[in-house]
């Protein structure tokens, strides 16, 4: 999962999010155990879609790298003009197709962010 976009964001004060924008994000590791499933099943003429085990809001997403990373910033939801927001919207980065990965975005935040707390104390 790409979390660079957050922290640049914080920096202006203000988070912005869609609210309406649903997204389903992939762990690096899922994707990467199911190219070498792919790979050991051989050749195919076939495309996969593969998502994240869970479908969730911008603005979710948002708010538990906050809570996550200890930081507290205001979140502005903002319905975000355009074709491309609008495709988004829709579901565009979502699927129902099966398998899906397995990690989730909080557990992947727990893993990258808990350690660093502990450390500190």
């Amino acid at each position: 999962m790409d979390e660079r976009f957050l922290p640049l964001a914080s920096r202006l004060g203000v988070l912005v999010a869609d609210p309406g924008i649903a997204v389903q994000l992939v762990d690096p590791r899922d994707v990467a155990d199911r190219i070498a499933v792919l790979l050991a099943a051989g050749p195919s003429r076939q495309v996969e879609n593969f998502g994240g085990p869970e479908v969730e809001t911008s603005e979710e997403i948002v708010r538990a790298w906050l809570r996550a990373t200890g930081k507290r910033r205001p979140v502005f939801s903002l319905r975000l003009p355009g074709k491309t927001p609008r495709a988004m919207r829709e579901g565009a980065l979502t699927t129902t197709d099966q398998p899906t990965g397995t990690r989730t975005w909080r557990a992947y935040l727990a893993e990258r962010y808990t350690p660093v707390r502990d450390s500190q104390a």
